[in-house]
């Protein structure tokens, strides 16, 4: 019996040193494939509907990361298509030169005079709502109800 039992260890051993059991090499994500995971990663964690406009979103995951993502450009493109089927117009890609646009438009930072205008339909004047805290039109007296006439001498009547 210990004979035998040598014998089976013996075969064990031979077997699994000579690559009987082979593990299959991981595989790692692609920058372009992680860029889609993570994308996916955010709108799961955060998107509201909860259904994912009824689909089963971690198939929409699978299915953009088995595209063949060879550069950017297609990157882009399958998570536009994996973002278009939940049919949601709020949610999308925004590329960096496009995200740096909105965050630079979207700052808080001021130019100008700093004046809160509407157009006065009679007697069709530009009239002040508020000057903004701080600006030159604050600093300089103007007032809400305000009517500015003219702008550099130019009439603002019917503009």
């Amino acid at each position: 019996m210990g004979s035998l039992l040598r014998l089976l260890s013996l075969s064990l051993c031979l077997f699994l040193v000579m690559g009987g059991v082979r593990a299959e090499p991981a595989w790692a994500l692609t920058e372009e494939q992680n860029l889609v995971a993570e994308v996916w990663r955010i709108v799961n964690r955060s998107y509201v509907d909860e259904t994912f406009n009824h689909q089963n979103w971690w198939f929409t995951r699978q299915r953009a990361l088995n595209r063949p993502l060879v550069n950017r450009e297609e990157t882009y493109r399958a998570i536009r298509d994996m973002l278009a089927s939940l049919d949601d117009p709020y949610t999308r890609l925004l590329p960096p030169e496009q995200y740096r646009s909105l965050q630079t438009n979207t700052s808080g930072e001021l130019t100008g005079v700093g004046l809160q205008i509407t157009k006065d339909e009679d007697p069709g004047w530009l009239r002040v709502i508020a000057p903004i805290e701080g600006s030159p039109a604050e600093q300089a007296g103007i007032q809400p109800r305000d009517i500015v006439e003219a702008i550099d001498g130019v009439t603002t009547r019917d503009l």
